[in-house]
């Protein structure tokens, strides 16, 4: 498989929709459908990323999949977050329906490490500075909870396991942290534009089902 002359970044797979999603340095996500592994076969494409003059080669550097919500999670390298809606097949293409960006023109701190809490639909993200923050997309990124890491330096590596719903967190200083991530927390705006998506969708496939049966019918 080659994707035209594009430079892959970074690579999810979907087990549950057979899908594989690619990130490339020229800004876009390319989604390829691989129910049948030997032969994929590409769906469609989307631009995330503007090339800006700060920021020429913006790319997306991190993809998280939330299966549950049927999402993509996109971070990119200069820090925008971007939610896309994930539709199951090829009738609606995948849309982005949040796209945050914390520190646009903010030059003391940025943004080096992200993960998804599939659990609590927000996100953590780690920075320059060695900061730990958890973010709501529902409210545009707003801070809801700044973990007191102590670190000195820049957080090198988050992981979350949805399981315990723990959250673990080292920095270059050689530091590590564990945190226990509370339950309540639950994001109704999500929710609600997934089942606007869902609908459409659905909508989209019983038009082109009746699109069909009238030429069935004419032929």
């Amino acid at each position: 498989m080659k994707t035209s002359n594009a430079r892959p970044a970074e690579l999810a797979i979907d087990t549950e929709l057979e899908r594989l999603y690619v990130s490339t340095r020229e800004g876009m996500i390319i989604i390829f459908d691989v129910k049948t592994p030997r032969s994929p076969v590409m769906i469609h494409t989307m631009r995330l990323c503007k090339n800006m003059r700060n920021c020429p080669t913006d790319y997306i550097k991190q993809m998280d999949l939330d299966n549950d919500r049927n999402i993509l999670i996109c971070r990119s390298k200069t820090g925008t977050v971007s939610v896309v809606q994930l539709i199951n097949r090829g009738v609606v293409k995948s849309t982005v329906i949040e796209t945050i960006n914390s520190y646009e023109g903010n030059r003391e701190d940025s943004l080096t490490r992200f993960k998804w809490l599939s659990r609590m639909s927000c996100y953590v993200e780690g920075t320059q500075k060695g900061h730990l923050r958890i973010r709501d997309i529902e409210k545009g990124g707003e801070c809801i909870l700044m973990l007191q890491t102590a670190f000195t330096e820049k957080v090198r590596l988050i992981h979350y396991n949805k399981l315990k719903n723990v959250l673990f967190a080292a920095s270059k200083d050689g530091q590590f942290r564990i945190w226990k991530i509370p339950h309540e927390w639950r994001s109704k705006i999500i929710d609600e534009r997934e089942m606007n998506a869902e609908y459409e969708r659905r909508r989209q496939q019983r038009k082109a089902r009746s699109g069909q049966g009238a030429q069935a019918r004419v032929r």
